[in-house]
């Protein structure tokens, strides 16, 4: 099963040590390290990044759309290949890092959803969860199943 949350400590040089159990889901094939949607890092296929990236600039228009260029700037132009280290840690940009909350020796939680993984800070992982609605949004996934 490709789920799993998991405690990580940022080093005096922002990488982590990747969990044993996501090492070999990274290692499997490329991927991609950006901004996510919610105030944290993610990380997802180079496939699922091109499909995004593909949606985005359907056309030469898309520079004239606002939307599309805000995407464009926050996921697009940040993300970058990761690798993982002989040691198996992943590096995380400074700007990425610190534009997220996760400081040098900080305590990070990473998140392992299926489709792409999360990092999140510890402070910005539980502000996000005091504000969840889980009854709503299982109402919704239900509706959704009974359609």
């Amino acid at each position: 099963m490709d789920t799993g949350i998991f405690k990580i400590t940022i080093d005096e040089k922002g990488r982590f040590l990747v969990p044993s159990k996501i090492r070999e889901t990274l290692e499997s094939e490329p991927y991609i390290l950006t901004y996510g949607v919610d105030n944290c890092l993610q990380i997802i296929t180079i496939k699922d990044f091109q499909l995004i990236k593909d949606t985005i600039n359907k056309s030469a228009a898309s520079m004239f759309d606002r939307n599309s260029r805000m995407l464009l700037r926050r996921f697009i132009a940040p993300a970058m290949d990761i690798k993982i280290d002989k040691v198996n840690r992943i590096s995380l940009p400074r700007a990425l890092r610190e534009d997220v909350g996760l400081d040098n020796k900080s305590e990070g939680i990473l998140i392992n959803a299926g489709p792409f993984i999360e990092i999140w800070s510890l402070s910005n992982y539980q502000a996000i969860n005091e504000r969840a609605d889980i009854e709503e949004a299982s109402a919704e996934l239900f509706s959704k199943m009974n359609q």
